[in-house]
């Protein structure tokens, strides 16, 4: 009795890690919100992406993408899904909402079971009525447009409302803002690129992604390597946010001086330069820009997401607003500084945190903090250290180089 109680009781605390992402992996996906429904009729969005002011910005031809995704973190929770076509983000099929149902699930498993047994049964319909659908009804399903049974069935997927998920981000943002803000400031980086850790995790510096890309800005093990801090099962300033915020502002620097393009560098964040290289070289030019980057992108190794990602990060531009994010506000306590002789985490981080109480959060980039480490490792704290056992990080370092080579202007004991 006492297994199967605490199996239960395992059982139950794992629902809670639920990705809400997770649902995108079932390509069928929604929950029955009107049954009477015969004919599936595309949901216009309530505000016109023409007609909004601030989208008038970018080319008309993206409009409607950044209008959709803008929708998503700003309107939609996690309860309800979109099923919608891929190629044409203007053609909603139907906005649904498990919220119900999931009030009325005993837990989150049996929440996610039902919801996606619905969601594949809808979608089923939806393909059935589309494939009996006669001409009236594919011009008002598809406002005149031309139909095309094999390509609408191919390109149905379904879209999680992010906007919770977006607010939650926020709130996290919130407890580092300052210290993010003059991160961007030394560094005399665009406040817009804030927007990217909420693409990329919501801003939330625990993620770890199914290719092991970990933290808020979703760095991937390989990359860094090169920039930060890390030891297998010892140390990982993926996770650290004022680390791995410099190491992503190295990312995209590199970037914008390879693509000359600030657009593309974005995308490049996501996808990497291959796919840029090869669009490059197919068009036969030195340099391109991002309209003609995808446009032109091969869609077998360039995907939905990819394709997606740069009117992704507009649309978080637009829902969070980085220039009162990252904005002029009381300097940033915290301060780098570099270990000259050995050092074991634990005890160093209990001295200062009589003086600093956020030093061990400050400073989770160690794993295992009772191991004592060789000179050269990073700490960040707000009070003042002793240069003879550490040396300050300078800002014309924090600047210029990723944190793994401010060590070598340290001399070590």
């Amino acid at each position: 009795m006492r297994i199967l109680l605490l199996f239960f009781y395992i059982f139950q605390v794992k629902t809670y890690g639920f990705s809400p992402k997770a649902i995108e992996e079932f390509p069928e996906s929604t929950y029955i919100l009107n049954k009477k429904s015969i004919i599936p009729v595309a949901v216009k969005n309530s505000e016109s992406s023409r007609s909004l002011a601030s989208l008038e910005k970018y080319p008309v031809n993206y409009r409607d993408q950044i209008s959709f995704w803008k929708n998503i973190y700003t309107k939609h929770p996690e309860e309800n899904i979109l099923i919608h076509d891929k190629k044409d983000l203007d053609l909603v099929y139907s906005i649904l909402n498990f919220s119900e149902l999931k009030k009325k699930s005993k837990n989150l498993i049996v929440y996610e079971i039902l919801k996606n047994r619905s969601i594949r049964k809808h979608v089923r319909n939806i393909k059935n009525q589309l494939k009996n659908c006669d001409i009236k009804c594919k011009e008002k399903l598809l406002d005149g447009k031309t139909y095309d049974y094999a390509e609408l069935i191919k390109n149905m997927r379904t879209q999680t409302g992010q906007k919770d998920i977006i607010q939650g981000g926020l709130r996290r943002l919130e407890k580092v803002r300052p210290e993010i803000s003059e991160l961007f400031k030394t560094t005399k980086v665009d406040s817009k690129w804030i927007a990217l850790p909420f693409l990329e995790s919501s801003f939330n510096e625990k993620a770890i992604s199914k290719v092991n890309a970990a933290g808020a800005w979703q760095i991937m093990p390989w990359i860094g390597k090169r920039l930060l801090p890390y030891s297998k099962g010892n140390i990982d300033a993926r996770f650290n946010i004022y680390l791995s915020t410099l190491a992503a502002i190295q990312i995209l620097k590199q970037n914008i001086r390879i693509t000359k393009s600030d657009e593309i560098s974005i995308i490049a964040y996501n996808s990497g330069l291959r796919n840029y290289f090869k669009t490059k070289k197919k068009l036969k030019k030195d340099h391109i820009n991002y309209i003609e980057y995808l446009e032109n992108a091969d869609s077998k190794s360039f995907g939905f997401a990819s394709r997606n990602f740069l009117m992704e990060y507009f649309a978080l531009q637009e829902s969070i607003n980085p220039e009162k994010i990252i904005k002029n506000t009381d300097k940033s306590p915290i301060k780098f500084y570099i270990s000259r002789c050995k050092t074991r985490p634990k005890k160093i981080l209990k001295l200062i945190s009589a003086s600093d109480p956020l030093v061990k959060k400050r400073n989770n980039h160690y794993i295992k903090k009772s191991k004592v480490y060789p000179p050269g490792q990073i700490y960040i704290t707000e009070i003042n250290l002793p240069n003879k056992y550490y040396r300050k990080v300078k800002n014309t370092e924090i600047k210029r180089k990723p944190p793994i080579e401010w060590v070598k202007n340290t001399t070590l004991k």
